[in-house]
């Protein structure tokens, strides 16, 4: 019986992956007109961008798991034999969630060895940090190498987005009202970055070729003239996936590059108009 294992966010997105692993996944909420809904499993990403668009009005709340669904997630795996785990989850500087485990983690230290790790990120970069200490977890890695890789790795990773609009991002108090209404009046359609845990500006825009042009800005400067991989994430709306898809064939002759859409709950705070890059740095 296995006696390790490696647990995630739903932020991450690992649900809708085509990729084997034995990750095991720690859900946040999403709560719409009264009713509270699982991340990832009670509703997905596309059901849930097309009920943004349906409903520009509506605002979708989000929540960490509770006290109570993060004991009896502990509980389940001592029931099955796990002694050892490490919990990776979004970035503390945007959710409750890696507070909420560390209040309840000494809880359970005599019979559950729990690790936490804040990836600083959101999102797909989550996952592809879940996989890789999956991976090392599968080759024999102790709990402190694949921490220390993760570290690495997260100094290693950057993630741009755009949004078609700061309302949500204004309506959950990721980006200040000011700025937000600022931005919104100047038509201005900002490129963003997740650093130190945060969502930044990066540039100031006005048309959408022209941010998403932006974000490889921000992947060339982020690169640093090194090797990179990129990773794309989409949205629910059309148009701008396809200019990005076009973008990416042309400045890195991409075809057919994979891509991944972010969770109801990342959508909202993001909006249903929003595209983003996952870029890495090669070690």
């Amino acid at each position: 019986m296995p006696s390790r294992a490696i647990v995630a966010t739903s932020t991450g997105g690992l649900d809708e992956l085509q990729i084997p692993h034995h990750i095991r996944i720690l859900r946040l909420q999403l709560r719409i007109q009264g009713r509270r809904l699982l991340d990832g499993l009670e509703v997905k990403g596309s059901a849930f961008h097309d009920w943004m668009l349906r409903t520009p009005g509506q605002v979708a709340e989000t929540a960490p798991p509770s006290q109570i669904e993060i004991a009896n997630f502990f509980r389940d795996l001592i029931r099955e034999g796990y002694e050892e785990v490490l919990v990776l989850t979004l970035s503390s500087r945007l959710s409750r969630t890696y507070e909420q485990l560390d209040l309840l983690r000494n809880a359970y230290a005599h019979k559950l060895k729990i690790h936490l790790f804040d990836t600083g990120m959101a999102a797909h970069a989550e996952a592809l940090m879940a996989l890789e200490a999956d991976r090392l977890l599968e080759q024999g890695a102790s709990m402190a190498d694949i921490v220390a890789h993760l570290t690495d790795l997260r100094a290693r990773t950057m993630t741009f987005l755009t949004v078609g609009k700061l309302d949500y991002l204004m309506r959950t108090g990721r980006v200040s009202a000011a700025s937000g209404m600022l931005a919104n009046f100047m038509r201005i359609r900002p490129v963003l970055h997740i650093t130190e845990g945060e969502i930044r500006p990066y540039a100031k825009i006005r048309t959408t070729d022209r941010a998403l042009e932006g974000m490889l800005d921000g992947v060339h400067e982020f690169a640093q003239g090194k090797p990179v991989d990129i990773h794309v994430m989409q949205g629910g709306v059309e148009s701008t996936n396809a200019s990005l898809g076009r973008l990416l064939l042309d400045r890195h002759q991409m075809f057919g590059h994979p891509t991944y859409a972010v969770t109801p709950v990342i959508a909202a705070h993001t909006g249903p108009d929003c595209a983003g890059v996952v870029v890495v740095r090669r070690a």
